[in-house]
């Protein structure tokens, strides 16, 4: 029974690590350095993309580290935009805007991110979309991409 256990310990194990081969390929992210990088990042250097990005990307090897920068960097800088929000208009802002009042509605923060990740030429496109929000009612209809 001992040498059946060990055949099919050894069977699973194949198994186990043929599964994981692919994962191998891929690079660990040390996103805590990233994340302590990022935070040291002045003022001065936010208030443009192509400035923003440089500095972001700066001490990145992959392109996986600097969309990790760039995320990170969104969700600590830019908030909701709530009186926007319950005006309920689409939202216009420019990205200099946006960078300059650092805050946004969900339209603002996927444009933000996807102009950093052009200016790095890491291809990223934004895509609108739909959502049944808080005043959605059964039988309304989705009249606006707005998320």
């Amino acid at each position: 029974m001992l040498g059946g256990m060990k055949k099919w310990f050894a069977v699973f194990f194949i198994i186990l690590v043929r599964l994981c081969e692919p994962l191998g390929g891929y690079a660990q992210i040390d996103s805590a350095k990233i994340m302590q990088r990022v935070r040291r990042i002045p003022l001065w250097k936010t208030l443009e993309v192509k400035t923003l990005a440089e500095a972001l990307s700066k001490g990145c090897e992959t392109d996986e580290e600097t969309v990790f920068a760039f995320s990170y960097w969104i969700c600590k800088n830019i908030r909701m935009d709530y009186p926007e929000y319950e005006k309920r208009r689409a939202e216009n802002k420019s990205i200099k805007k946006i960078l300059h009042s650092r805050k946004a509605l969900c339209d603002g923060y996927s444009k933000l991110f996807v102009e950093l990740c052009n200016s790095r030429n890491i291809p990223a496109i934004y895509v609108p979309g739909y959502i049944k929000d808080y005043d959605y009612m059964p039988g309304d209809t989705l009249y606006r991409a707005e998320y």
